[in-house]
């Protein structure tokens, strides 16, 4: 059995939870850790059940409650990311013994084998995650500035894929940011538009595949625009949108559930 609880999406905060079998982790927690507890209690677990913690990168959206957590966990539950992001991180190296562990290739967490790769954003050294178990894959890829070939071999091998698209160039382009946080978003350093994420994903292999669209931004996106964007662009490649591939939309204030089971 998996679960999927993405507890939070967007630039107000991000936690994903996988409940895979007995192996417990989450995804980011950029939430306070009093708002993390509700999350959790609201999809039947708790903080103090988690195997382990991965962070993606350091900006506020992906650890705001890290340094309370560590406070009453820290040495009890592995937290994991690269050398670049912990530095950057409350107690930074000088915890790493203690309170962190590095991961550049490969980790294994209960059942679940974990893997990170390099993505484009900008921050210290910002990774995205595969978490293998049960034949399966999930991908974890948001805060994307481009698709690189590492982040295109990772999408490909995703049963369940957490993926981006933050804007629509429209919006962005005629909405209230200045000119130059216009072009930090869509740099190759920023994040996806929606069409960059819809072109990605029709350019996949056709495989039974969840995808859940994250990280929409509230002030130059809207569901129903990145929804069709992808929904579009991946029928017009083949893929049965619905049946073979199944779109889901993420929020920054209501959590998003879905459980499989492979097995059965």
């Amino acid at each position: 059995m998996i679960e999927a609880h993405l507890l939070a999406s967007g630039s107000t905060g991000n936690a994903l939870f996988f409940a895979i079998d007995h192996t417990k982790i989450l995804v980011d927690f950029g939430l306070g850790i009093r708002k993390m507890r509700e999350c959790l209690a609201e999809v039947g677990h708790t903080l103090s059940q988690l195997d382990a913690v991965l962070i993606t990168h350091e900006h506020t959206d992906h650890v705001k409650g890290l340094e309370s957590f560590l406070r009453h966990h820290g040495g009890e539950i592995p937290v994991l990311s690269r050398r670049g992001t912990l530095g950057r991180l409350p107690g930074g190296l000088a915890g790493i013994d203690s309170l962190y562990q590095e991961i550049n290739g490969k980790a294994k967490i209960g059942g679940v084998e974990i893997e990170s790769f390099d993505i484009s954003h900008d921050a210290e050294d910002p990774v995205g995650f595969m978490l293998k178990a049960q034949g399966k894959t999930i991908v974890c890829a948001t805060d994307l500035g481009v698709v690189t070939p590492k982040v295109r071999a990772a999408l490909e091998t995703a049963d369940i894929l957490v993926f981006e698209a933050n804007h629509d160039s429209g919006l962005l382009e005629n909405g209230p940011y200045p000119y130059f946080l216009q072009n930090r978003i869509r740099g190759n350093h920023g994040h996806l538009s929606n069409n960059e994420a819809a072109q990605a994903l029709a350019e996949l292999p056709k495989k039974k595949r969840e995808i859940f669209l994250a990280h929409l931004s509230r002030q130059n996106n809207t569901p129903d625009a990145a929804l069709d964007a992808v929904a579009v662009a991946l029928e017009a490649q083949g893929h049965r949108v619905g049946d073979e591939v199944k779109l889901h939309l993420t929020w920054p204030n209501k959590i998003v559930s879905a459980s499989w089971d492979f097995e059965s």
